[in-house]
């Protein structure tokens, strides 16, 4: 086996150590696409096709949904600190937002826009983070959310390399109530809660900041049949801690760093989940 040689800032990983639920293998995944530390925007389609140039098994992109139901990839509550354009997401039109541009040149990213940028590339993992940020009816919102995102699922024939993550439990639960066949985890700061809402909903697993739950933990959620999502992966030192903690994804900000040190020891994810 080869392993990478990693800089001395670093430390490095026990790559004979991975023991998880996906093959003792770990899937990588771009956090916005490339990453917070990219020159690249996150969300935008430059970061994600980077990002999968740069061996991601996938990438982790906000949603969030506009007034007429269009599901778009961005973070921030409002486009102003970000973007030409001013308001909330969810108060706009897709017409109205469509042209609103990350400095000059990528523009804030539908999900069509998305499919048919990667039509060629069925292999690539997406991780839908949901965010429910709403304007008046919350109840009214999480529902045309929901259908929304099953509709897009269902119309890209991507049922089978969505995840889908949610900090409101009620959301997953009106998805699974819907028929949506797809993973889904549920976006927790604690390991207590993790564990209570997966077997609540019977989800796939969870998504939780490295630095919120313990090797051990995820060694339980392991135990009990539930696949671990971390982020928070910023640095290289952190990439390495993700890795030794044996989890089954990395929502990472050093795609390449990443990538190189499981691919080099064969124990990236590849295939089939």
């Amino acid at each position: 086996m080869t392993v990478m040689a990693f800089c001395g800032c670093a430390g490095k990983p026990d790559l004979s150590g991975i023991k998880n639920l996906a093959g003792n293998k770990i899937w990588v995944l771009g956090h916005g696409g490339m990453g917070m530390n990219s020159i690249h925007r996150s969300n935008t389609i430059s970061s994600v096709l980077e990002a999968i140039e740069c061996g991601a098994n996938g990438v982790e992109l906000d949603i969030q949904m506009t007034k007429d139901q269009v599901l778009v990839a961005y973070h921030d509550e409002y486009l102003e600190p970000s973007t030409d354009c001013h308001g909330m997401i969810n108060g706009h039109t897709w017409q109205e937002i469509k042209n609103c541009k990350y400095g000059w040149f990528n523009k804030v990213l539908s999900i069509d826009t998305l499919m048919q940028a990667l039509e060629n590339q069925r292999d690539i993992l997406l991780s839908f983070d949901c965010k429910l940020i709403h304007a008046d009816d919350q109840i009214q919102f999480s529902g045309e959310f929901a259908e929304a995102l099953k509709r897009s699922i269902e119309k890209y024939h991507i049922s089978d390399r969505v995840f889908i993550e949610s900090t409101d439990w009620r959301f997953l639960e009106l998805l699974k109530n819907a028929g949506l066949k797809t993973r889904m985890f549920f976006y927790t700061n604690t390991y207590d809660r993790a564990i209570a809402m997966c077997e609540k909903l019977d989800l796939f697993g969870v998504s939780i900041s490295m630095e919120n739950i313990s090797k051990k933990e995820i060694e339980l959620l392991h135990q009990q049949g539930y696949y671990v999502m971390l982020f928070g992966a910023s640095s290289r030192n952190k990439n390495v801690k993700a890795i030794n903690m044996s989890p089954d994804f990395i929502q990472t900000d050093n795609v390449s760093f990443l990538h190189e040190a499981l691919e080099n020891a064969q124990i990236t994810g590849v295939g089939e989940l």
